[in-house]
């Protein structure tokens, strides 16, 4: 697969930093990062169907605020509800420093496709809204 000529190089770029969770999961930061951007893209479709009044009614600048916010929520949400499986799972409270689980290790690699997301945003909207 070309997708698997990318290792070594990523695993070269992260693995000196003592990120190697990025070489092993950078697929799936991957596809995070691009699954928020396409939600925050087809979001004013979905709120121009579902919320025509109030949607139509904003400007610009406060629509784009608007899916910002919803794709935060959704994200949020998710958040919550996979934190929630894992609040009390055995191997991860035996040993909190070192314990392991592949199913979170896949959340953490999708909260920080998340983040990444989330840091360009800010980056890129600074002048709209400051932060």
């Amino acid at each position: 697969m070309m997708l698997d000529s990318i290792d070594p190089w990523v695993h070269a770029a992260f693995d000196p930093l003592h990120l190697s969770g990025v070489g092993a999961y950078w697929r799936v930061i991957s596809a995070s990062l691009l699954g928020h951007i396409v939600l925050l893209r087809l979001l004013p479709l979905a709120s121009k169907l579902l919320f025509p009044n109030a949607y139509g009614r904003l400007s610009t600048t406060d629509k784009h605020a608007w899916c910002v916010s919803l794709t935060t929520l959704v994200h949020s949400i998710y958040d919550s509800f996979f934190i929630l499986a894992f609040i009390n799972h055995p191997v991860l409270n035996d040993n909190k420093m070192d314990g392991f689980n592949q199913n979170f290790e896949y959340y953490l690699a999708v909260a920080m496709g998340y983040y990444m997301w989330d840091l360009s945003t800010c980056i890129i909207n600074f002048a709209d809204y400051g932060y």
